[in-house]
């Protein structure tokens, strides 16, 4: 949701929207609003996002270089080849990682 008219104010999330929304229909009802809610297309709590995709090699080396510090590398090192969520990636401990595995640690 876009707001043209004034470019200084920042557009609301689609989930605060759909709890407008929400609200709105609510407080119509209870003041026995009679309202056709057939006709109204509410918005989803979630943007549609139409363009996915993985970082390429040379934007993962522009994140870690521009990383401050050693703990961010280490994240976007770990998450790039692993694939963990970040609350997974975080909560590891070195009691977590096999070691002695050969090629790669087995978590």
């Amino acid at each position: 949701m876009e707001n043209k008219s004034d470019p200084n104010k920042k557009s609301k999330s689609h989930n605060t929207v759909s709890n407008y929304a929400f609200g709105i229909k609510k407080w119509l009802e209870l003041n026995g609003v009679k309202v056709n809610w057939e006709q109204i297309t509410f918005p989803t709590r979630s943007a549609t996002v139409e363009v996915d995709r993985a970082p390429t090699k040379e934007e993962l080396k522009t994140i870690i270089t521009k990383s401050l510090s050693s703990l961010d590398k280490a994240v976007v090192y770990c998450d790039s080849a692993s694939g963990l969520r970040i609350n997974n990636l975080l909560s590891l401990t070195v009691g977590d990682v096999d070691f002695n595995f050969p090629d790669v640690a087995n978590v």
